[in-house]
């Protein structure tokens, strides 16, 4: 099964402040939760797979494709039975922490 994020070596930052540090994770299934303290970088890895951030060094990939060259159109497509099969799969879940900074 291909996963459907991978991390390699991800790093981002804000200006000198590293956000996120050198993740590396190849997650499969239909759901998949993130879960972590305030200020951990949950949003950041969220808004760096939906190609809103630019990493520093390293790569994200969303369903093979580098996150940064997603179009438009695939961030805000979903399945129209997405509903129906995040219900089925909620046991199914899992999770990456991200320890806070």
């Amino acid at each position: 099964m291909q996963p459907v994020i991978e991390l390699d070596g991800l790093e981002v930052r804000f200006g000198q402040r590293v956000i996120l540090n050198q993740l590396k994770a190849a997650l499969t299934g239909t759901s998949i939760g993130l879960l972590g303290p305030n200020g951990a970088g949950k949003s950041t890895l969220i808004n760096t797979l939906l190609g809103f951030h630019k990493p520093v060094s390293g790569t994200a990939r969303v369903l093979g494709r580098p996150a940064h060259r997603l179009s438009q159109g695939s961030r805000a497509s979903t399945p129209p039975d997405f509903v129906k099969r995040l219900k089925d799969d909620l046991k199914h879940v899992r999770t990456i922490e991200i320890p806070s900074l």
